[in-house]
Formats: C-alpha cells, structure tokens, sequence
C-alpha cells in the first residue's frame, strides 16, 4: 500500500514539473508582456501629471483688482477716429480742382472789316455837284444866302423833286429828323466809323428808324425843305462821315 501511494505521489511531481516546464515559456511571456505594460502606463502617467503641472504654473489667476481695471479700460469709450480718405476720395479731390468758368461765346454785330465807302452806290440817278464841298477847303458860293462859305459838308447833287433818294450802303436808319438848315433828313450808319446822311428830302420818308436797309434801297424821295439852299436848283444834299469828321464825298461816288 504505501509503495502504491509513493509511485502515485512521485509520477504527481514529475507531471507537475513537466507542466512547469512546458508552461513556464508561455506564463513568462505573460510576466513579461504585463510588466511592459505596466511600464508604459507608470511612465504615461508620470509625463501627463508634468503637463498639468506646466499648465498650472502658465495659468495667470487675475485678482479682483486687476479684473476690476480691466473692465475700466475695456469700458473706456474710443475717441473718434477722423475718417480716413480713400485713395478714390483723394484722386478725386485732386480731379476737382476749381477750373476757370468757360466764357460763353456771345453773338455781336461784327462789323465789316472791309472798307464800305469802296462800294457805294450814287444815291441818286445823277452825279452832277450843284455845290461843291468846301469843310477846310476852298469856298463856295452860296445862292441863297449870296455867299461864299468854307463849311459846306456834303456835296448838292442835282435831281428832279420827288426822284427817288437810294441808301448809298447797306446799314441801318439810326435817326430820322427835320434839320433847321438842311431840312428832312435820314442817316443810315454802316459800321461803327461810317455814316451817310440825306437832307433835303420830302416829309414823308420810306423807312423807319432802326429799319436795316440795304445799298440801292429806296429811302425817301427829293423835296424842298433845306432852307438854307431853298435858292439852289432841286437837289439831294448828300453827306459822308467817318471817325467823326465828314469827308468830300465826290471823291467816293462813281
């Protein structure tokens, strides 16, 4: 019997040992892994408690004090800033610089450039003088008053009473009137420098004052109202005046 329990208690060792051997790699792999393991959590652990701990010492904890001027310099009002201009706004200022107001053209009368009295026109049919002009020159004998004169301004040019009297140039009546000496008389004015003036007419004339008429147009007709040459033979008493001073208009008519 005890024989029996020693070879049943020596083959229990042998398996046992056995065992061990043929567990023993798998159980110290198991040893070895969990100890890695182990390892890298410790270690894990050790450096995220570090990082907290940097964290804790960057953390700045603002007193009441320091967050009570805090509010008063965020609740400061700004100052308003000027606005600043746009490189748009300033071209454009540049742009509108104030430019000199642009003169209207105005429509004027231009007056003729040429000379008129190179065109006149007789004013009457004949161009026979029954009395000469004589301003600052030689004297005339004067009919009617048995005279010689020096201050004949215009040139007698004979014509039947009632022929017709013709504007010698184109121009416009700027007056019509009864001459004490000379009678009824139209002048037409041609440029700014250039009259011609018509005496000894009949009472009724045929324009108007301000009438424009042009050179050859009827005006009025011979008469016998100059008192002063009342003696003459009929007649147009024809004056020419340019810059003021009358010229001896037998020199311009054809």
């Amino acid at each position: 019997m005890k024989k029996k329990l020693f070879k049943e208690s020596g083959s229990f060792k042998q398996r046992f040992l056995k065992m061990l051997n043929k567990e023993g790699f798998y159980v110290g792999i198991f040893l070895s892994i969990t100890l890695i393991a182990t390892m890298v959590v410790y270690f894990t652990n050790s450096n995220f408690n570090n990082n907290l701990a940097r964290d804790d010492e960057n953390v700045v904890i603002e007193s009441p004090e320091t967050q009570d001027v805090s509010r008063v310099i965020e609740e400061e009002p700004e100052e308003p800033k000027e606005p600043e201009e746009t490189t748009e706004e300033k071209e454009t200022t540049n742009e509108t610089e104030p430019t000199e107001p642009e003169q209207t053209e105005q429509k004027t009368t231009t007056p003729q450039t040429s000379d008129p009295l190179k065109d006149i026109v007789n004013p009457v049919s004949s161009d026979e003088v029954v009395m000469a002009f004589s301003m600052g020159g030689a004297p005339v004998y004067s009919v009617t008053l048995n005279e010689f004169r020096s201050d004949h301004s215009g040139v007698d040019l004979k014509a039947d009473i009632g022929q017709d009297v013709k504007a010698a140039i184109d121009g416009k009546v700027i007056k019509i009137y009864n001459d004490n000496k000379l009678g009824q008389t139209i002048v037409i004015q041609h440029t700014d420098k250039v009259e011609t003036r018509y005496s000894n007419l009949e009472e009724k004339v045929s324009v108007t004052l301000n009438e424009s008429v042009k050179a050859g147009q009827v005006i009025g007709k011979v008469g016998k109202t100059a008192t002063f040459e009342s003696e003459e033979d009929p007649h147009l008493h024809f004056e020419i005046w340019k810059d003021g001073k009358c010229l001896d208009p037998s020199e311009y008519l054809k």
